[in-house]
C-alpha cells in the first residue's frame, strides 16, 4: 500500500470515528470522553502506528490529537516526545472507508481502546 494511500485511509478513519462521537455524543462513553476532555482541559497529543500484519512492524506513522471531543491529524510522521499509543491496521482502516456509516451506527466496532486509557475512562 503507498503512504498516500496510507494517509487517504487514515484520514478518512478520523473522519468516521469523529462523526460516530458527535452522532453519540450523549451515549457511553462517548459522553464520558466529553465530560474527561472538558473537565482536564487538555488536549491530548498522541502517535499512532499503522501496520499491514503485525502491529510490532508498522510502516507508517501519525500523530494525532484528541481536544474538543475531537481527532484531529496534527502530522505525518513520528513527532519527537510522543508515544504511541494506538496501533491499527490498514485492514481495519480499509473497513472503516468502506463502509462508515456502519461504524457510525454501531461505534462501540470502533477501536476507543487507546482514548479510554488516555482519557481514564
Amino acid at each position: 500500500m503507498h503512504v498516500t494511500e496510507t494517509t487517504s485511509l487514515f484520514t478518512d478513519a478520523l473522519i468516521t470515528m469523529n462523526a460516530a462521537m458527535e452522532a453519540n455524543e450523549d451515549k457511553l462513553p462517548y459522553s464520558l470522553f466529553m465530560k474527561a476532555s472538558r473537565k482536564l482541559d487538555f488536549q491530548l497529543t498522541v502517535g499512532v502506528a499503522v501496520y499491514k500484519d503485525n502491529p510490532d512492524t508498522p510502516h507508517d506513522y501519525y500523530t494525532v490529537c484528541y481536544h474538543e471531543n475531537r481527532i484531529e491529524l496534527v502530522a505525518h510522521g513520528k513527532e519527537k516526545g510522543i508515544d504511541i499509543a494506538w496501533k491499527v491496521s490498514e485492514d481495519y482502516l480499509q473497513r472503516l472507508h468502506d463502509d462508515p456509516e456502519r461504524y457510525i451506527k454501531n461505534p462501540a466496532l470502533l477501536d476507543w481502546d487507546w482514548l479510554k486509557t488516555r482519557l481514564g475512562v
